[in-house]
């Protein structure tokens, strides 16, 4: 199940990400974000009082969580988007991040699954969101879901370092 976090829901939160951190600093680092600048307990809390953070949760254990609102980065002014619309229509997907010990399970899956019905019932035209140039295994999963690649750009991440990241984009269709 997937649904808005609650303010006890915070320290979970934050497990997850440091929970990602730990496996990859063991493995490969698909997501290329840094411990102590993103994503942080901060983030989790200011999304959180913006009614923005949403987790999801099997059997009382939240697995992951995500980031939705309309911020489209500066960045994203230079991609060639296929689907027009105004900033009000679009709804970007940020720091999609499930537990490790979730992976391999479909709960990506599950996650965009409710964020497309989410966008939908919302009335958004688009969805849209950015990976890192190498996260394959999201990438990936973007693809068979139907998200249109629409371009690599150089972001000044958190303004403390560059990276490539990969945009994509899906039309909601009603």
């Amino acid at each position: 199940m997937i649904r808005k976090a609650r303010k006890n829901d915070i320290n979970t939160v934050e497990k997850v990400y440091n929970d990602l951190f730990d496996y990859e600093e063991k493995n490969k680092n698909y997501s290329s974000w840094h411990r102590g600048i993103y994503p942080t307990r901060i983030v989790a809390e200011n999304s959180l009082n913006e009614g923005t953070l949403f987790v999801g949760e099997e059997d009382g254990i939240i697995f992951g969580s995500v980031i939705l609102n309309k911020i489209q980065a500066m960045e994203y002014k230079k991609i060639n988007w296929k689907y027009i619309a105004n900033e009000e229509e679009v709804l970007v997907i940020h720091t999609l991040c499930i537990s490790p010990l979730f992976s391999r399970k479909g709960k990506g899956k599950e996650f965009m699954m409710f964020i497309e019905n989410y966008a939908k019932e919302q009335n958004y035209k688009v969805i849209r969101l950015d990976t890192n140039e190498d996260n394959i295994p999201a990438a990936s999963l973007y693809n068979k879901l139907g998200y249109r690649y629409a371009g690599i750009e150089e972001f000044y991440f958190m303004n403390k370092y560059k990276e490539n990241l990969k945009c994509f984009e899906k039309e909601i269709i009603y």
